[in-house]
């Protein structure tokens, strides 16, 4: 190995006559990669939000999820997963920039409802309060 530590290069076993060779890994290319990685996740999320800003519900959904087109769930898994890769890096901004990319992700998927123009009362969704009208009209006292 000579003057290079282990840590520095990695192992890389070639098929033809089974001798070990040492490839230096660039760490240059490693912090371009993952910065390439954080700027395709945080153009994937703002993708999402214009998607979600854009879109107009027409008519009653029962299910507001399915009315979304599939580009903003395959957008927000490949965000997810890619924030997941940068919050399993060794170098602690990329680790954080991870975390904001998911907790953004997260959030913009808990925002739907008010971005698509519904609302809900209180506690518990729109089946709830039907459940407790009806437990109301038959003599039942809801919660």
């Amino acid at each position: 190995m000579g003057k290079y530590h282990k840590r520095d290069f990695r192992y890389i076993r070639h098929l033809t006559g089974g001798e070990m060779n040492f490839v230096n890994t660039n760490k240059f290319e490693n912090k371009t990669i993952l910065t390439v990685l954080t700027l395709v996740s945080i153009s994937i999320i703002m993708n999402n939000l214009i998607l979600l800003k854009e879109y107009t519900p027409t008519g009653y959904h029962i299910d507001i999820y399915s009315q979304l087109p599939s580009i903003f769930w395959c957008g927000s898994s490949i965000a997810y997963f890619l924030g997941c890769l940068l919050v399993l890096q060794e170098r602690k901004n990329f680790r954080s920039l991870g975390v904001t990319i998911l907790l953004i992700n997260f959030c913009l998927i808990l925002l739907i409802p008010y971005e698509l123009g519904y609302y809900s009362y209180g506690r518990g969704d729109m089946i709830s309060h039907i459940g407790w009208i009806k437990d109301l009209i038959l003599g039942y006292r809801p919660l």
